[in-house]
């Protein structure tokens, strides 16, 4: 099973998964690993107890007011199964053992009658410090999972004012007994302090869509969105559809963006975005009654995707993820410019960036920021050998075109394992990215020997011309 499987659009679509191998550039270019941070720019950390991480979902990293940083990720407990866990690092890296115990926390739900993996795949911090962590929740065979969030203080003990001990599930259950596999995908907080959710549900007819779940401060539904805090967003008949990020707009409406398949197309996909008003409802004014998809039609199966977006000042937005070219394998970053009513900007081309270093050139945008300049900065993946992927780093100019100023021509790869891994390793990615506030950039991951054990990895890079000093550790 391919490591980031959580991620496709289809199953089959990730038989060869994440990034390049580079050397670094001058210490002096953007897109270098920052000296100040970890061992030599990056750190690989555990968790207490000698516990590895699954790839089963997503490391996640949010930075702190005071320079610290809450890295996420699903943990592999003591009985084999998996918990949402989340470490916080110094500012140097180095993990605050003064925090919570020794520095982390696992919470699992360990439903009756499930497997009891609950598999993180998205964090966020609120204004007053709370973390919630959200994914799903593993319940019995013929209920299968449905999305779950977990708030804790900003101390790391769970927040008793939130939902039951801190916990809260939200379940759809839109399919048959035993075709109910609702899956986290996306989080986001509302400036009014609400909570939004989005993930993969399955439907009666068998085919899976996008929801997406409001929730109150308390962690209660929200009974303002879609008349029970849960809405279900459907691309027509036939077509299939898997989210991955939740975005609440400037103007109070939801975008929600991933992959449309469309009936009797096999392994094809499409950019696909939605959006909501703020009551829940489609937004008719956007695309074909509130959806629209995008295929990059550059080759293979035709197989597209979103990752994330961002909104731009003029109302606009970027969504970025990979498109398909040349090959059933060959893919490459990709952006798409979307203007306020779903159409793409023809102002703005549709932009790939390639990495192409090895293997089946697989290139993901998992994560991205806009960053005080304007610029795109898109993280991911790029094999570098069969099998083998590094974490991989681009920068756009707000016109789309690679930003010379950064790495080799706009983009760069790290390998996190030199100097620090022992017997070798197999992947390093990125699945996460924050900008911090001199510039520099933070990506988060998972790192694999070649023993097949899972760590998480955080790398600081230098972003705008300098370098941060080691800040708050």
């Amino acid at each position: 099973m391919p490591p980031i499987a959580r991620l496709s659009a289809l199953p089959c679509l990730l038989a060869g998964l994440l990034a390049a191998l580079a050397a670094g550039p001058a210490q002096g270019r953007d897109g270098a690993l920052d000296p100040g941070f970890g061992n030599g720019g990056k750190v690989v950390h555990g968790f207490p107890g000698g516990l590895f991480i699954s790839n089963a979902g997503l490391v996640k990293v949010a930075l702190l007011a005071d320079g610290k940083m809450l890295v996420a990720a699903p943990v592999i407990n003591g009985n084999g199964d998996t918990d949402f866990g989340v470490l916080r690092l110094n500012g140097n890296g180095s993990l605050d053992t003064a925090w919570a115990s020794g520095g982390a926390r696992t919470i699992g739900f360990d439903r009756p009658d499930s497997t009891g993996n609950d598999v993180l795949l998205g964090l966020a911090v609120q204004p007053d410090g709370r973390i919630v962590l959200f994914g799903d929740a593993a319940g019995a065979a013929d209920d299968e999972s449905d999305l779950a969030v977990v708030r804790l203080t900003a101390a790391g003990q769970a927040d008793s004012t939130f939902g039951t001990a801190g916990k809260v599930l939200v379940p759809f259950n839109l399919g048959p007994l035993g075709r109910r596999n609702d899956q986290g995908t996306g989080i986001a907080l509302q400036p009014d302090g609400k909570i939004l959710l989005a993930g993969l549900v399955e439907l009666a007819d068998g085919r899976s869509t996008f929801g997406v779940a409001r929730l109150n401060a308390n962690g209660l539904r929200d009974t303002g969105f879609d008349g029970d805090g849960r809405a279900v967003i459907d691309f027509g008949p036939g077509f299939n559809a898997r989210p991955s990020a939740v975005l609440p707009l400037a103007d109070g409406r939801i975008l929600v963006v991933g992959a449309s398949v469309p009936p009797g197309s096999g392994n094809q996909g499409d950019f696909a975005l939605a959006r909501l008003n703020a009551d829940g409802s489609p937004d008719t004014g956007f695309g074909t009654g509130g959806v629209m998809s995008f295929d990059f039609a550059v080759g293979g199966n035709s197989t597209d995707r979103v990752f994330d977006v961002v909104e731009l000042p003029d109302g606009a937005v970027l969504a970025c993820g990979f498109a398909e070219v040349n090959g059933p394998t060959n893919t490459d970053m990709a952006c798409l410019r979307v203007l306020p009513d779903g159409s793409p900007d023809p102002a703005w081309p549709a932009v790939l960036v390639p990495f192409d270093r090895g293997g089946a050139l697989t290139d993901f945008a998992v994560a991205m920021a806009r960053d005080a300049q304007g610029r795109f900065v898109l993280g991911g993946l790029a094999e570098a050998a069969a099998g083998n992927y590094d974490a991989a780093v681009a920068r756009l100019l707000p016109d789309g075109d690679p930003d010379p100023a950064f790495g080799n021509g706009g983009t760069i790869t790290h390998n996190s394992c030199t100097p620090i891994c022992v017997g070798g390793e197999t992947e390093n990615i990125a699945s996460a990215l924050a900008i911090q506030p001199d510039g520099s950039l933070v990506l988060a991951g998972w790192i694999a020997n070649n023993q097949g054990n899972y760590r998480v990895h955080v790398l600081r890079l230098r972003g705008d011309g300098v370098f941060g000093d080691g800040f708050g550790g």
